[in-house]
């Protein structure tokens, strides 16, 4: 459907509980057939790095962070959204 990347969609809502990340997983996977990694936002920049590696390495193409509460800030996630090669996620 794109040809590269698509950074980053936010979806806001009132409040958790109400339906927003299983609308957004079942849109996943209509539009690639397979289900989406879903987590809930990383405290720290370890933690970005860990998730954002385990999803690039199992082949994710979309990674859902579901639940985010305050400022969503993440060097490591600003690299993969940006990043031309996923190789160049570190």
């Amino acid at each position: 459907m794109f040809d590269g990347s698509v950074p980053l969609f936010l979806i806001s809502k009132p409040q958790a509980g109400i339906g927003a990340g299983l609308i957004t997983a079942a849109l996943c996977m209509t539009t690639t057939g397979r289900d989406p990694a879903m987590f809930g936002a990383p405290k720290d920049e370890d933690e970005w790095a860990k998730v954002i590696f385990a999803a690039v390495k199992a082949g994710q193409q979309i990674i859902i962070f579901d639940n985010c509460d305050g400022v969503l800030y993440s060097a490591n996630l600003a690299r993969l959204i940006t990043a031309k090669n996923i190789g160049a996620v570190s």
